[in-house]
């Protein structure tokens, strides 16, 4: 539950340095996604045995359980009118705008009003994300005076009272603080993002090789959540690990250092394809220079 933070902050940042889509950008994260989705298309139409399901997996982006990836994309499509309207509307607007997407993207999904808005993993909200992040940019002298001390103290007791409560509040309690802080859609996720994104957002850090390696943040994802490798690889080293390490010390130590190897892995994986990438980049450069977007 503390670290049930990604999505939401990769959207917030989206906002805040605010999407400049191109066909060369839109080309490069197509060709990503079609890459490392491959082997599970592949794998679905080996071992399915249900005609329909084997041909939905040739529609990657409709039938994808990469569910992220499909409505970021639709985010980036649309991020053109977000941006429109941003740049041509005064403060009082945006934050008007922002609400509404906000009581859409919130309220009908913790209510259970819209099943299509239930666990925010729709475009309504990562729209009222995109403008979060927007509104950040534009407040950012207000939250960048705030001192390190009530931001962290803030992260440590939000997430403390979250989970014990939900360790020790019973089983009807545990399942409602689950419901409410952890789906996208929950306004306590949002806030526990926002103070991470604060946290990091204050600090001043330059790393070439971190640069180098979160560019390969995109390719951790989709590779290590490719069912093949799951079901084949992740899945039963986990489950090994599981079984043959009693000690729950020990077992969250052997799972941390896996976790490490998978990404150590994915990293390597998306390195190598360094001259796929760049290919696409080259047919991205023509196409952009040949439409002019």
């Amino acid at each position: 539950m503390p670290l049930h933070v990604g999505v939401i902050v990769f959207v917030l940042l989206s906002g805040y340095f605010s999407m400049k889509p191109t066909s060369k950008k839109l080309i490069k994260l197509l060709s990503i996604f079609v890459v490392y989705a491959m082997p599970e298309t592949i794998y679905t139409l080996v071992h399915s045995d249900n005609t329909m399901k084997a041909v939905h997996s040739l529609f990657i982006l409709s039938y994808t359980h990469f569910w992220f990836i499909k409505t970021y994309l639709f985010l980036f499509l649309v991020s053109p009118m977000l941006n429109y309207y941003w740049d041509n509307s005064s403060k009082a607007q945006r934050v008007y705008m922002t609400a509404v997407l906000g009581f859409v993207a919130v309220y009908m999904a913790t209510t259970h009003g819209d099943t299509s808005m239930l666990n925010g993993k729709n475009l309504v909200n990562f729209m009222f994300l995109y403008y979060v992040g927007r509104l950040i940019w534009q407040y950012k002298d207000k939250w960048l005076n705030i001192g390190y001390a009530p931001l962290i103290a803030g992260y440590i007791l939000l997430n403390a009272a979250l989970v014990l409560i939900y360790l020790y509040g019973g089983t009807m309690i545990g399942k409602s603080v689950w419901a409410l802080s952890f789906p996208y859609s929950s306004p306590i996720l949002l806030l526990n993002s926002l103070l991470v994104f604060f946290i990091v957002g204050k600090m001043h850090f330059q790393s070439r090789i971190v640069n180098y390696l979160a560019a390969s943040s995109l390719a951790i994802y989709l590779i290590h959540g490719c069912r093949p490798y799951v079901i084949g690889m992740i899945g039963q080293a986990s489950l090994y690990l599981y079984h043959e390490i009693a000690s729950p010390y020990l077992l969250t130590a052997a799972c941390a250092l896996l976790a490490l190897v998978i990404i150590s892995a994915c990293i390597a994986i998306d390195k190598m394809l360094t001259p796929v990438w760049n290919y696409s980049n080259t047919i991205g450069n023509r196409i952009y220079t040949k439409l002019g977007f």
